[in-house]
């Protein structure tokens, strides 16, 4: 049983969320953990197929009926390919009280072990505590609570609302939920890269460590560690920040060196609405693309409530999900490829499918970022309404491009750029203003992060 000191801080900051209503089953299960079973074969022939999205940050509320699954009785290693059948299994409490829940099972957080990722039975978490958090280094004002993680700037809700963002765009995902207490310096996203070849998409929206040089050079060794997420064929999608793009400037770089903290080979999510009493339009530093900036998410500390809650962060794993839901479909229509990712930015490996972009047998995460970008949507005036009933109003600039780069992500946008891929569509056309705004959006960020490799750039 482990006994280091982090075991109580790990308690309190894996079980972070937001807060809301609603209903869940009265069902308990055992709170012992299951040992490691030694067989490591791969899953039954009729298992479904289901993708790994990782969530980095501080950790996730396992006990929300979100992430409930009761049928999902199986080891998810029947379902993903490369995962292990000797990940251990959590057996939580799942009553209607989030406190008796984390009482009754005292003695699993006890058991549960820092380095080694745990399936939470009868739901689609896995967790992984990578690093546990220490409040004092970070540099953020955090207490140890056993409601949850809890913070002075309010992002004792983040990562419970982040993975609930993944897990609402795909049902049928599996959310890798890791805990890192210093996610800056990469070292979380370099292991999961090289070890974890079973996630088929990351995310990361709460980034800390020593931000005391500029932006772009803080974040160096993050850059270069999501270069190995990037190579080893696994889309990494990133927040790109909640300020507000509020217009275009002629001859005045529309690219502040600090507005741009994130690589070219990283998705820069921004946000695609409005808060609930807000009155701009959009969100966010200069994204690459938006998904949604308000969603209606899980809270911590319940079992039940969600509540709405409004940023970027929320944005990228909620594109993040689309990723995976699409490469789930691209799986149920040509095979599931490899057992792992691939070397050489490659995503899937399979039969040609001519005159598409799997031609070649395989989909390279270039291909797919093209067919991503050229999918994805703008809005006009009045055209969308998220559920505070908020209208968006006429994006600045010349173009709407300028607050929402290549456009929107949704559901809609996936299956548009999946069909791209399958050759099932012509990619949809942008218009040329577009193109040069965001090639030069692209080549600015080139300037702050070179490629490593010229050649895949």
């Amino acid at each position: 049983m482990a006994s280091e000191s982090w075991v109580p801080v790990l308690i309190a900051a894996l079980l972070v969320g937001s807060a809301l209503s609603g209903c869940v089953g009265t069902e308990t299960n055992s709170t012992t953990p299951v040992e490691p079973s030694t067989n490591d074969t791969q899953a039954a022939p009729d298992a479904p197929e289901r993708a790994v999205v990782a969530d980095i940050g501080p950790g996730t509320n396992p006990y929300h009926e979100a992430f409930r699954r009761p049928n999902w009785t199986a080891h998810p290693c029947h379902s993903v390919p490369g995962l292990p059948c000797s990940i251990p299994t959590l057996n939580l409490t799942f009553s209607g009280d989030y406190t008796e829940n984390l009482r009754a099972d005292e003695k699993v957080w006890e058991a549960y072990e820092r380095g080694q990722v745990y399936w939470v039975e009868q739901t689609n978490l896995l967790l992984w505590t990578a690093r546990p958090w220490d409040c004092e280094d970070q540099g953020v004002r955090c207490s140890e609570q056993p409601t949850g993680r809890a913070s002075d700037d309010g992002t004792g809700s983040h990562g419970a609302a982040t993975a609930g963002a993944v897990n609402d765009a795909c049902q049928r995902c599996y959310v890798l939920a890791v805990q890192d207490g210093n996610s800056l310096d990469g070292g979380s996203v370099r292991e999961m890269a090289r070890n974890l070849t079973y996630v088929d998409v990351a995310t990361s929206s709460f980034l800390l460590g020593d931000r005391s040089e500029t932006a772009f050079q803080g974040d160096r060794e993050f850059a270069e560690a999501t270069y190995e997420v990037w190579e080893s064929g696994t889309p990494f999608v990133a927040f790109s920040g909640n300020q507000v793009v509020t217009g275009f400037r002629p001859n005045v770089n529309p690219f502040p060196l600090a507005e741009v903290q994130f690589p070219p080979w990283v998705y820069l999510a921004g946000g695609a609405h409005p808060e609930c009493d807000s009155s701009e339009s959009l969100a966010g530093k200069p994204p690459e693309v938006v998904g949604d900036f308000t969603q209606r998410l899980p809270e911590p500390a319940h079992v039940t409530a969600r509540s709405n809650i409004s940023g970027t962060s929320f944005a990228a794993p909620q594109i993040a999900g689309e990723l995976g839901e699409l490469l789930l479909e691209l799986r149920r229509s040509q095979g599931p490829g490899p057992p792992s990712n691939s070397e050489n930015a490659t995503m899937w490996k399979g039969s040609p499918v001519p005159d598409s972009p799997l031609a070649d047998g395989r989909l390279q995460l270039p291909e797919l970022r093209t067919a991503i970008h050229h999918s994805a949507t703008y809005f006009e005036t009045g055209d969308y309404r998220h559920e505070c009933g908020t209208q968006l109003r006429t994006p600045a600039g010349p173009g709407p491009y300028v607050q929402m780069g290549w456009g929107y992500v949704g559901d809609n946008e996936t299956e548009r750029a999946l069909n791209v891929v399958l050759g099932n569509g012509e990619l949809p056309e942008k218009s040329e203003n577009a193109k040069r705004f965001m090639q030069a959006f692209r080549d600015f960020r080139e300037t702050l992060y070179p490629w490593p490799n010229e050649s895949e750039s």
